[in-house]
């Protein structure tokens, strides 16, 4: 990722919900889901991984439980008035919280270093500049070599980037 200056600031459409996060996020990586694509209209989501003690939303937040084709149950905040989708949670890591990278105030920062759900990815839409998550845990990179073993990508934490992509929801303020 690139610079950033702190805290972010961001929110839905109609200015209904806003939050701030104080601290440094932790990741980007995109999302190929079919539920992202359905939600975006495109052909993937950009998220972005910060703790959730550096996140502060105010407003209210509509928030439904999913199950995720792999089992993890995750809780999706969207602004109850615009619809606009803000947050994706997953109680079993709510230290966690996976924000929308489109609904930052400023996003030109954020670089992407891997994409997960490639397995329902629409092909033109697959970038083979970063690293990959596949279904079975694996990851592949760029800069890994024919035959070699793939690198481990890890958030600054020194939690595995797998196991922390999930995101834990905070309660608004």
């Amino acid at each position: 990722m690139d610079e950033v200056a702190l805290p972010l600031h961001g929110g839905c459409f109609c200015g209904g919900v806003r939050y701030r996060v104080a601290g440094a996020p932790l990741m980007a990586h995109v999302c190929h889901c079919h539920l992202c694509q359905k939600r975006s209209g495109s052909a993937f989501s950009v998220m972005v991984l910060v703790r959730t003690e550096d996140l502060t939303v105010e407003g209210a937040l509509r928030t439904s439980r999913r199950t995720t084709g792999r089992g993890r149950e995750v809780d999706d905040s969207a602004c109850p008035d615009c619809g606009a989708y803000l947050l994706a949670c997953a109680p079993s890591a709510a230290e966690y919280t996976t924000l929308r990278a489109g609904t930052l105030d400023d996003a030109s920062w954020v670089n992407p270093i891997a994409q997960v759900w490639v397995e329902s990815a629409i092909p033109w839409a697959v970038s083979r500049a970063f690293s990959t998550l596949t279904r079975k845990g694996s990851i592949t990179t760029p800069w890994a070599k024919p035959g070699g073993r793939a690198r481990r990508l890890f958030v600054s934490d020194g939690r595995d980037a797998a196991s922390a992509s999930a995101a834990g929801c905070p309660a608004p303020r």
